[in-house]
């Protein structure tokens, strides 16, 4: 998908003791955040935007022992990680924190924690204000300030939140 400035990353990957269960969780989940499978073999899946597999869960088949890995999806506003959290929970995923304010972070930072069935930490989060901006692509938020160029330059057809869409 040619070089994004927004992403660090390409891909990664966790192995998983369990693919099949593991593939459950991360459809319920990633569904729930916009995303979905983009590739499938008999030994990984690959979630993402449409034709770009950013995340990817294959079998365990190399090295020993579990250490516990930390992946944080973003979510497009609050309501994107409520709606994580829900999934997740509705899956049978351990609640590590409920959706909340994460202040020490900074002032916006609003995430949700759960386990996945291998015991990673899993996370959605939104670092936009709660009256801030809606995003309406399958590809969520990036984490840019306002301050380098505005919400329009990186996310066409996006526009602020007004009272009528509170309850949308």
């Amino acid at each position: 998908m040619g070089c994004d400035a927004r992403s660090m990353l390409d891909h990664v990957g966790f192995q998983c003791a369990d693919l099949a269960a593991s593939a459950s969780f991360y459809d319920t989940v990633l569904g729930a955040l916009g995303f979905g499978r983009v590739m499938s073999f008999d030994e990984a899946i690959g979630y993402g935007p449409p034709d770009d597999p950013i995340f990817w869960v294959s079998v365990h088949d190399s090295g020993e022992g579990f250490r516990e890995s930390h992946i944080a999806f973003k979510a497009t506003d609050r309501v994107a990680v409520q709606t994580f959290f829900d999934a997740a929970t509705s899956a049978g995923a351990e609640v590590l924190h409920e959706p909340r304010l994460w202040p020490e972070y900074h002032e916006n930072y609003f995430g949700a924690f759960v386990r996945d069935p291998d015991g990673n930490n899993v996370e959605a989060v939104c670092h936009l204000p709660e009256s801030a901006w809606i995003h309406r692509s399958p590809r969520p938020l990036v984490d840019v300030a306002p301050a380098h160029g505005g919400w329009s330059t990186l996310c066409p057809g996006a526009r602020p939140v007004t009272a009528s869409l509170r309850g949308a």
